[in-house]
């Protein structure tokens, strides 16, 4: 009995809230219609004598019903649109994101580069260096690597501190791996663990500062062979990026990339 009571409490706290009665009114009258005439048993004869505006009552219920699905109509009409317009906002934020690495696509196929270069964007934020976008024909190569590199650490570390940086000729790693790797440590400060663990041990690199409009660095740029140099002059990459390229790629960063999303 007390289960019984409960649930007619809840309905009666349900079809009063002010909130539901925007919604669900004309469907109030129509359950308390038949409540009325439960219990006042002398309505059907009143009902008799006052047929006209018993009519005019009836016809304004069937309105009020005709009125309350338009506007339940409608709330579903802008549910909809709503739901519409957040999948549309999830679309536009997944292609923001994927922007700065389709613009090194570009880049890369622009430089007619192949399977034994990567270019890789690295944002800086909080002393260190984040992943943003990379590609590269070699799917082992175009693989993510840590999620945040210390700014004092590789040749990226070395080119935010004086703008740019070229290497090449470095020991073949397949050949000579100690001597790679002693090369390697002598040119810049890095772990000789790191080095042996790199999924790509390039021969050359060439890394240059990405600038904002206030000429302030902002990222590095890293483009690297497994060649003895690059197949491209440094001086043509970096033409190319002071283009319209360049400026594509840190207006992105600028634009949608918060510090922390890592590369694919």
């Amino acid at each position: 009995m007390k289960a019984f009571f409960k649930n007619i409490l809840s309905l009666f706290s349900f079809i009063f809230n002010l909130k539901n009665l925007k919604y669900y009114w004309s469907q109030i009258i129509i359950v308390i219609v038949p409540i009325i005439l439960v219990l006042f048993s002398n309505l059907p004869s009143a009902i008799a004598s006052h047929w006209i505006f018993i009519s005019l009552f009836i016809l304004a219920l069937i309105l009020c019903v005709i009125y309350s699905l338009n506007i339940s109509q409608e709330l579903m009409i802008k549910i909809r649109d709503v739901g519409e317009l957040e999948h549309q906002n999830n679309d536009l934020t997944s292609f923001l994101q994927t922007t700065p690495e389709r613009v090194i696509k570009s880049i890369y196929k622009y430089l007619d580069f192949g399977y034994t270069e990567r270019i890789t964007v690295y944002r800086y934020a909080d002393s260190h260096f984040v992943p943003i976008g990379r590609y590269s024909k070699n799917s082992e190569f175009k693989k993510g690597g840590r999620n945040r590199y210390p700014n004092s650490e590789g040749y990226i570390g070395i080119a935010w501190k004086q703008g740019e940086l070229i290497i090449d000729g470095l020991p073949d790693p397949d050949k000579q791996f100690k001597g790679y790797i002693r090369e390697v440590k002598t040119k810049c400060n890095i772990e000789e663990i790191v080095i042996s663990e790199m999924r790509m041990r390039s021969r050359s690199y060439y890394c240059l500062n990405l600038d904002n409009l206030n000429g302030d660095p902002i990222a590095v740029i890293v483009f690297e062979s497994t060649n003895e140099s690059l197949p491209k002059k440094t001086t043509e990459i970096k033409n190319l990026l002071d283009s319209s390229f360049g400026h594509l790629i840190v207006d992105m960063i600028n634009m949608n990339l918060p510090p922390g999303r890592r590369a694919v």
